[in-house]
């Protein structure tokens, strides 16, 4: 009975979300309706870095990259494949009926929902958690829902979208979590490993500083578990045979494991998925720059003609009052953080942060194209910046909730327009 309360909790419309999502849903449906005029009937599309694999998940599921133990989404990305067996068992019968693959419409669906749910979330984090007024939690949702890389994930098929949806939820069970009752929670890290098994390690490292009774078990629980998915994705990919287009990252991996002639004991089998994650990592690449213009930067606001570009480190941006923009919200980002430190949601989410810093910044993993992992940790900037508005008052409260609103309009201004320019006017890749 309490558990159908809290479900019924959960989907219960406050005050004013009613409207709120119905204008999310406006926005997301026309991104998706240009997306897929875009794309229908493309098989590998491809968007400012993200490859679209679950598309072909959806089509041809047995066939899936997540699937194959040869690719590092296997590893990466324990339980995902498995978990899209629903979704492909629904566009199989959509397909049958119609006559033609239903992906597209499917996964549009799904993306709209989780854009509408993860802002509403972030808007009740920031209303019944910190205790901001609802008029400046809606600016602040509403500056969420026009960063650049959330815009992005209402309408682009990949696994970044389930994982920022996710973690937004974990968080906001987490702010609603009571005497310890963290069965929801260890459900929702169980799934967000399955997604992207370094966040579900950021869950599991963040129960240190929480609920250390909590830790061995939750660590024990999820490695068996993640452990069983890839063994079952190995299972259920034994006899498949596996094809990838030309220009395909995980291409690399299996033309230099066919160059290991040699190749049936452990050591050769691993060598394709060893040199499959050492091609994400690239130490020549500047950590300051990819900081500022990457980590923010591009994540927020999108630099000119930037959609059509894959694995290239974004530089400041051309126009200088888009480097003040980036500047202003960096600053407001950081005095969050400091005014909120002592909080213990702003200590959860810095060791979420930290997490991101390391696997990144200092590890260099992906860092020539940081903004693609910028779902799993742009939610924690409005927090910040929801930290800022409440800890202040007068004058800067009034200054910080005007540059927060103001910053909204130019990042929906210019992120929408870049996202219409390249879905109307751009030619496919």
């Amino acid at each position: 009975m309490a558990i159908k309360n809290n479900i019924l909790q959960l989907f219960t419309p406050r005050k004013g979300e009613i409207a709120f999502s119905i204008f999310l849903l406006a926005l997301t449906f026309v991104l998706n309706l240009l997306y897929i005029g875009k794309y229908y009937g493309v098989s590998w599309p491809s968007i400012s870095g993200y490859d679209q694999f679950l598309l072909s998940t959806l089509t041809d599921w047995l066939h899936s990259r997540y699937l194959n133990p040869d690719f590092t989404a296997v590893y990466s990305h324990p339980g995902f494949g498995i978990a899209m067996a629903p979704l492909y068992a629904v566009n199989y019968i959509l397909s049958s009926i119609i006559g033609s693959n239903c992906a597209n419409f499917v996964l549009a669906i799904v993306l709209m929902t989780m854009f509408i749910a993860e802002t509403i979330l972030l808007k009740r984090i920031l209303n019944e958690h910190i205790g901001l007024k609802l008029p400046v939690s809606f600016i602040l949702s509403t500056l969420f829902s026009g960063l650049a890389y959330v815009l992005l994930m209402s309408f682009t098929p990949d696994h970044f979208a389930f994982s920022q949806f996710l973690l937004i939820l974990y968080v906001y069970l987490w702010t609603k979590n009571q005497q310890g009752n963290s069965g929801k929670l260890d459900l929702v890290t169980t799934c967000i490993g399955c997604i992207t098994i370094t966040n579900g390690i950021k869950i599991i490292l963040s129960k240190l500083l929480f609920e250390r009774k909590q830790f061995k078990k939750c660590l024990f629980q999820n490695t068996i578990i993640w452990s069983l998915l890839i063994l079952a994705s190995m299972f259920l990919a034994r006899n498949v045979t596996y094809s990838t287009p030309n220009d395909d990252t995980t291409c690399m991996e299996q033309k230099h494991k066919a160059s290991e002639n040699s190749g049936h004991n452990y050591i050769d089998k691993i060598k394709p998925i060893y040199w499959g994650y050492r091609n994400w990592i690239n130490t020549e690449k500047s950590r300051t720059n990819s900081f500022i213009n990457n980590m923010f930067g591009q994540s927020i606001l999108f630099h000119p003609n930037s959609l059509s570009q894959d694995n290239i480190s974004m530089g400041y941006y051309p126009v200088f009052w888009k480097n003040i923009v980036n500047a202003i919200f960096m600053i407001m980002v950081a005095c969050g953080i400091a005014l909120s430190r002592k909080t213990k949601l702003m200590q959860l989410l810095l060791c979420f942060l930290s997490i991101d810093v390391f696997i990144h910044l200092v590890c260099c993993f992906g860092i020539s194209e940081l903004y693609i992992f910028s779902p799993h940790f742009l939610f924690i900037y409005i927090i910040s910046i929801g930290y800022l508005i409440k800890r202040t008052s007068g004058f800067t409260r009034l200054l910080s909730i005007t540059a927060t609103a103001l910053i909204a309009c130019i990042l929906y201004i210019n992120n929408i327009t870049e996202i219409v320019h390249y879905l109307t006017d751009h030619p496919l890749m």
